[in-house]
């Protein structure tokens, strides 16, 4: 029977050789004494986990710094951040790897990732602005379906043909490919909001098009997870109680959390903050959600972008949100998550080069498709080829849901080891060079449809514009100040009913 004893607790029993055993087992697992009280502070799991997250955002930031001229994005850097702290790197030194990644904080390590990939999913998807991306999503479904359509097509084909790995052991190959098929032809809401965000290209019209195609293949790919559930059911209560309970789900996000969090924004004064129990459990809300989604069966991050899409973006609710919570979220829990993947992931993975560029080949094979694909069906709409083609690569962008996908898998046996690290760097390679060619060929041009404006490809100027053309200014007032010099360069320009001006008035308020 054990025993309570001061810090521990004491087991004391007899074995079958009449020898008495006494096991003490230490209660004190999260935190020391001190050294001064003859504790070892690696021995605890918070030495241990606030090293790893000091440790890591130096290595990360360092390599951000570095590889800033080749415009690399912080998502590569941070999970070669994690990688240099894993086994392929740092990790080869055995005193090292034990004293930072003991067993006794794995749980934790897990726990603290699986955390800040929520809030971070939540927080992509709470800076959207719904109502103009399903407005765009209508109207351009096409482009959401059809390149994800030839995109698994041709990675499944190419997998099927020239992806034949050794060494599964009972792990089913045609279950593989297929899944890495569909993971890696998906172009996932969070992922390309956050590659938009980061670049600067989230407002413009190309990037709504990419986060409306974006959501399409997001819905899609709930669907397909709700499917493959019910399927596994095989028992037609059981179907129909999980669909119930998916739609009760569903429907308790848009018709109660919906109405709730606009009754917030209707009952905040003008001018004035969002309460700060508001906040607080909007963000117990995002664990809520989590809870609920993966008790369904479907993957935990479903719930927090529910959540995030609901809520109104902007002031006041929005931005409050992600000023009080964003920052605290991004640098100090997400990292836990990259700090995970890295552990997981080993260089001793790409011993079979020709199979690691085999699969990195096919998913190229996957995104020139995907490309082509919205070239084409660009066209249809109207959009210039050349913002076809940098359309195509960002519903390329890859980045944590992939990551996230891959560690479901692993961790319900389709993956192995090897092939997941084979995943993570094939992700890395995409990003590295995806982002920095959409940055290269975008150049925050307004117009992407193929219809030219009369001055296009000329100056603007009074003296050159045509007495029958309107010529058009745009006045952006900040202050009583701005006012007076626009009337004056209003004034100067002399219009008349031949020659008239079409001033656009817009008041610039700091949100």
């Amino acid at each position: 029977m054990p025993i309570p004893r001061g810090n521990g607790t004491v087991s004391v029993f007899i074995d079958s050789n009449k020898l008495w055993h006494v096991c003490v087992k230490s209660d004190r697992g999260a935190g020391s004494f001190g050294i001064f009280f003859g504790d070892r502070p690696f021995d605890f799991v918070l030495p241990i986990t606030l090293c790893q997250i000091i440790v890591f955002i130096l290595i990360s930031r360092a390599l951000y710094f570095l590889l800033r001229p080749l415009k690399t994005p912080k998502f590569v850097c941070n999970v070669l951040g994690g990688i240099v702290l894993g086994p392929s790197c740092l990790g080869r030194n055995e005193a090292y790897w034990k004293a930072l990644f003991p067993a006794n904080q794995a749980e934790y390590l897990i726990l603290s990732a699986l955390v800040g990939a929520s809030y971070f999913v939540f927080f992509m998807s709470l800076k959207m602005d719904v109502l103009i991306t399903v407005r765009a999503a209508k109207s351009t479904w096409r482009l959401g379906i059809i390149p994800f359509l030839a995109s698994f097509v041709a990675m499944s084909v190419s997998m099927n043909l020239f992806y034949h790995p050794q060494n599964f052991g009972s792990i089913d190959i045609n279950l593989v490919r297929s899944l890495i098929s569909v993971v890696m032809s998906f172009s996932h809401l969070p992922v390309v909001s956050d590659v938009l965000i980061e670049i600067n290209l989230l407002a413009t019209e190309l990037g709504q098009i990419a986060l409306s195609s974006s959501m399409i293949n997001d819905i899609i790919l709930w669907f397909l997870i709700l499917s493959l559930h019910m399927v596994r059911l095989k028992d037609l209560d059981s179907c129909f109680r999980y669909f119930m309970g998916f739609l009760l789900f569903l429907a308790s996000s848009i018709f109660i959390l919906g109405p709730t969090v606009r009754w917030i924004v209707r009952t905040t004064p003008v001018g004035k903050p969002v309460k700060e129990i508001y906040v607080v459990l909007i963000l117990l809300g995002v664990l809520a959600m989590t809870l609920v989604s993966d008790v369904l069966g479907l993957s935990f991050v479903v719930g927090p972008v529910m959540l995030g899409l609901v809520i109104p973006s902007g002031a006041p609710l929005g931005t409050t949100i992600v000023e009080k919570s964003e920052f605290i979220i991004s640098e100090f829990l997400l990292p836990f998550f990259f700090v995970f993947i890295g552990m997981n992931t080993s260089l001793e993975a790409l011993r079979d080069w020709r199979m690691f560029l085999t699969l990195q080949g096919i998913f190229i094979v996957g995104n020139l498709v995907k490309m082509l694909a919205s070239v084409l069906v660009g066209l249809n709409y109207r959009i210039r080829p050349r913002h076809a083609t940098v359309l195509g690569l960002m519903l390329n962008f890859k980045g944590i849901t992939e990551l996230i996908v891959a560690a479901r898998f692993r961790k319900l046996g389709v993956l192995n080891g090897d092939l997941f690290s084979q995943l993570v760097y094939c992700v890395l390679i995409s990003t590295a060079i995806v982002t920095p060619i959409v940055q290269f060929l975008y150049k925050h041009r307004p117009r992407v449809l193929q219809e030219a404006g009369f001055y296009e490809g000329r100056f603007r100027t009074i003296h050159g514009t045509p007495e029958n053309k309107e010529f058009r200014v745009i006045c952006c007032i900040n202050n009583e100040g701005s006012v007076r010099g626009f009337t004056n360069l209003l004034e100067a320009c002399n219009p008349m009913l031949e020659s008239p001006i079409c001033a656009y008035v817009i008041h610039l308020i700091e949100l």
